[in-house]
């Protein structure tokens, strides 16, 4: 389901962000390239598949990751937003 509210989709974003495991895995995006289910649950340390399909798809409701080619990717509204809180220089 797409948020149309403005309001909606900003807490929405926020709320994705606000579990530490997903930052995790929105911060594994940021390649060039897409990266891989399997990277990404090494990467993050995640053992349970399901759990890094549910961190993934709050992270691309909230439009800030996105399928990519057999991978996901950083959108550019993640990168914009990481830059405005300081993750990125």
């Amino acid at each position: 389901m797409k948020i149309t509210n403005p309001i909606a989709r900003r807490l929405e974003v926020y709320r994705a962000m606000s579990d530490p495991t997903r930052v995790g895995v929105a911060l594994t995006t940021l390649n060039d390239e897409a990266v891989g289910f399997n990277e990404i649950k090494r990467a993050v340390k995640i053992k349970n598949p399901q759990t890094l399909v549910y961190h993934l798809d709050r992270l691309i409701r909230a439009g800030l990751v996105q399928n990519d080619k057999g991978g996901y990717i950083a959108t550019p509204k993640l990168r914009e937003l990481l830059e405005k809180e300081g993750f990125l220089k």
